[in-house]
């Protein structure tokens, strides 16, 4: 009998224990599986996703015909993905089109009415106005490295050529339609998702009886077989129809139970040790928990994440190359006077992450949505976006007006001279307290706007309101960047290189993306991944 060890109960470990228990009934291979978490509830983590409703997904991981179809579903509908694929024909399933990745691209020339209908753009250095209409220099909104298949295959090349960390700049302004643009490492996560899709086509993973040519929809398919049924909002994001996490997590983990894996709860992995003090000779590992207890493993899935990625990446040791871990997606803490009576308030805005260096400002992140002022900075989802991308003496900057500073200007005068026909006596605040919460006019008025100020000064003001950044609030954050190195990882199979029982999932990796599913909906591919293919390695022995 086989043994093999998950060390995380989350999202991706739960999915990956799954998958492998399914492909070896499929090859009819004996396997016994364990999931160790630390936490004292396995899938804890899925429970605090999407404010409790579990962002399963996004639809822009399913082909044009799927998003048609959940388009159609009217109002508050369950959507069923099964039922999607049936209605499509046979023959559209079976094709294969890979999804090609455009990032690297000619970057056009941005107005200010430009940035503002982009508000997800990521860009390579160049001039364009700002919101203040100065120059200023659009910087990289991320540095994603390209996966080299060759440097994974071969360690000794991955040290030796600068090519397996090549930057890729995604295009400005951003593909929507892409989820591949949402992730950090994003040529790694493609390579990966489209394998994936490949065997889920081709009949190659057990528990995805059926997928969709032209899509990244196999994780999806894989919940729907197993009984989920999904609704979307108007945003694109996925959620169980049941609208609760606790429906994902309960189904996952009755799904582990029928299919005989055991799962140690509150129980942490103090030590792994491989059959070989050479991590690539090694055939299988031994796991010691906190207790004290020793289980045998012939392969390792590491699915940790959170606030244990830290230590858990210890027990690698020195044997694999990692990076090193950072919270993203959360509040950003900033100064600004009175902060306090901002306190709760919220409004839609674009959120800019501004960096300045040697006298030259760049835009270095942008987004549109919910901003949430909070007594010691500001949150929201759009600020969670923009907060993967800070570094220290960055400035937020929010344009609570959502148009360029020459329209807000014109806006502004106008309204201005509407006020005054039945209040001739009206100043600014007059104005802006029918357009925004009172709180927020006071301290802005106090601190930006005289009673005489110019349209163009309160324009300025509305447009960009900067907030030096501290630092992230690394306690609220819903992600932790770094982990192991992808260059040390086949996204073929997710097996790290050096090791030929040693696989890497889900936050365990350095990947990680924005808010909307995309996070999740890697956790769960490559869960299921990494479990068939550590099963394969011994029926493709055999």
């Amino acid at each position: 009998m086989k043994h093999i060890a998950v060390i995380g109960g989350g999202a991706a470990g739960l999915c990956a224990a799954i998958s492998a228990a399914f492909q070896a009934r499929a090859c009819n291979i004996p396997v016994q599986i364990h999931v160790f978490e630390a936490h004292a509830k396995l899938g804890h983590s899925i429970l605090a996703t999407g404010n409790g409703r579990c962002n399963i997904s996004h639809e822009a991981f399913l082909s044009s015909d799927e998003q048609q179809a959940l388009h159609a579903c009217t109002g508050a509908a369950p959507w069923d993905l099964g039922s999607c694929m049936s209605s499509m024909g046979a023959n559209n399933i079976c094709e294969q089109e890979k999804y090609t990745e455009q990032a690297t691209q000619a970057l056009p020339y941005l107005q200010e009415s430009q940035l503002a209908q982009h508000p997800h753009n990521a860009c390579a250095t160049q001039t364009i106005h700002d919101v203040q209409g100065a120059s200023i220099t659009c910087g990289v909104r991320d540095q994603h490295t390209a996966y080299n298949p060759q440097a994974a295959h071969n360690p000794q090349a991955a040290h030796n050529s600068q090519a397996a960390y090549t930057s890729v700049l995604s295009g400005f302004p951003c593909d929507s339609n892409n989820p591949l643009h949402h992730f950090h490492n994003s040529a790694f996560v493609k390579t990966a998702l489209e394998r994936l899709q490949q065997a889920a086509l081709h009949g190659e993973i057990a528990c995805i009886p059926h997928a969709h040519a032209n899509s990244y929809d196999a994780a999806l398919s894989f919940f729907s077989h197993l009984g989920l049924v999904f609704r979307c909002d108007d945003q694109g994001w996925l959620f169980p129809y049941s609208n609760t996490a606790k429906t994902v997590r309960e189904l996952l983990i009755e799904t582990a139970q029928r299919l005989g894996i055991v799962m140690h709860a509150s129980t942490e992995v103090s030590e792994l040790v491989a059959s070989s003090s050479v991590l690539s000779d090694a055939t299988s590992f031994t796991i010691t928990t906190s207790e004290g207890k020793k289980y045998p493993a012939d392969a390792v899935i590491a699915a940790w994440g959170g606030k244990h990625s830290h230590t858990s990446l210890a027990l690698l040791g020195h044997s694999v190359k990692t990076v090193p871990c950072v919270p993203v997606l959360g509040s950003l803490i900033c100064t600004y006077p009175n902060l306090k009576k901002l306190d709760t308030i919220r409004l839609r805005a674009q959120v800019h992450i501004v960096r300045t260096q040697n006298n030259t400002s760049r835009i270095i992140a942008s987004e549109q949505g919910e901003v949430l002022f909070r007594s010691y900075g500001v949150s929201g989802i759009a600020v969670f976006n923009v907060s993967r991308f800070v570094h220290a003496g960055d400035v937020v900057s929010i344009n609570a007006l959502n148009m360029p500073i020459s329209e807000a200007t014109e806006f502004l005068k106008h309204k201005l001279e509407q006020v005054k026909i039945l209040n001739t006596k009206a100043c600014w605040n007059d104005v802006l307290y029918g357009m925004f919460p009172a709180a927020f006019v006071d301290v802005l008025c106090a601190q930006e706007i005289s009673n005489n100020a110019s349209p163009a000064c309160v324009a300025r003001a509305l447009c960009d309101m900067r907030l030096p950044i501290e630092s992230v609030k690394a306690d609220q954050c819903l992600v932790m960047r770094g982990g192991i190195a992808i260059n040390e990882v086949d996204a073929q199979t997710l097996r790290v290189s050096n090791s030929s029982a040693l696989y890497a999932v889900g936050e365990a990796l350095d990947v990680d993306a924005s808010c909307g599913g995309f996070n999740l909906h890697w956790a769960w591919s490559s869960g299921i991944l990494a479990g068939a293919c550590a099963v394969n390695t011994w029926r493709d022995a055999s």
